[in-house]
């Protein structure tokens, strides 16, 4: 195993198995440099030094494409996708949306820190993005619908049973309901925006609920052992 060090450390091994010219080769991120068994040391290092940048790029998109690592599903908008993560030199964590799966880059400084905590911190940001351009939207229209509308809303975790509350005029999502698909999270936002009424569940509360959302026990079974 011979070493370049010049800004970048580039350890390659020499292979002068019936060898007739020289030529470099980047096999599972290993650089090889394949010689003749009459080359010089300082002939190989020639050689490699003069590559540098071309074995270096090579390293670098095969260890890009070999640190995606499935690590965990996500369950988003009623959907299951594969989380990805590629460590990168960035600051900052970046989250992007690839084929079927959710790509998260994160920094190089967060490979020993424990995935599972990243994984629980990332998946409540993802829930929280979408949330927040989702809820304004169905906000906007169930608003036009009744006429009413909440002193503000806000995500955030009251308790894991519970998705959403309104109190005091303020209604407050659990972001976990982002799991859900668009219609089930347009009934609890709707089922809230009904509890600006009718603050129990009464006749007139399922009443509204029922002019809005014809099949609303639909949606009442499948969130069957949660509160909202």
């Amino acid at each position: 195993m011979e070493r370049i060090n010049n800004n970048n450390i580039i350890a390659y091994t020499v292979s002068k198995k019936g060898n007739n010219g020289m030529y470099l080769s980047v096999q599972d991120g290993e650089v090889i440099v394949n010689a003749p068994w009459y080359a010089t040391r300082n002939q190989i290092q020639k050689i490699v030094e003069e590559k540098k940048q071309w074995i270096l790029n090579k390293i670098y998109e095969y260890n890009k494409i070999n640190s995606y690592k499935k690590v965990s599903e996500i369950k988003l908008l009623g959907k299951i996708y594969d989380m990805k993560f590629l460590f990168e030199k960035i600051q900052v964590p970046e989250i992007s949306f690839k084929d079927k799966s959710v790509l998260v880059q994160l920094p190089n400084s967060y490979k020993d820190t424990d995935i599972e905590k990243i994984i629980d911190i990332i998946v409540k940001k993802i829930y929280v993005q979408v949330l927040e351009k989702l809820t304004e939207e169905i906000m906007e229209k169930t608003r036009i619908k009744m006429g009413i509308a909440p002193d503000n809303f806000e995500i955030k975790r009251i308790r894991k049973d519970v998705l959403a509350s309104c109190k005091n005029n303020v209604i407050t999502l659990n972001p976990d309901i982002a799991k859900y698909d668009n219609s089930t999270i347009e009934f609890i936002i709707v089922h809230e925006f009904c509890h600006l009424k009718s603050k129990t569940h009464s006749n007139t509360f399922y009443k509204s609920l029922k002019k809005l959302i014809p099949n609303y026990t639909k949606y009442d079974k499948r969130l069957e052992g949660y509160k909202y």
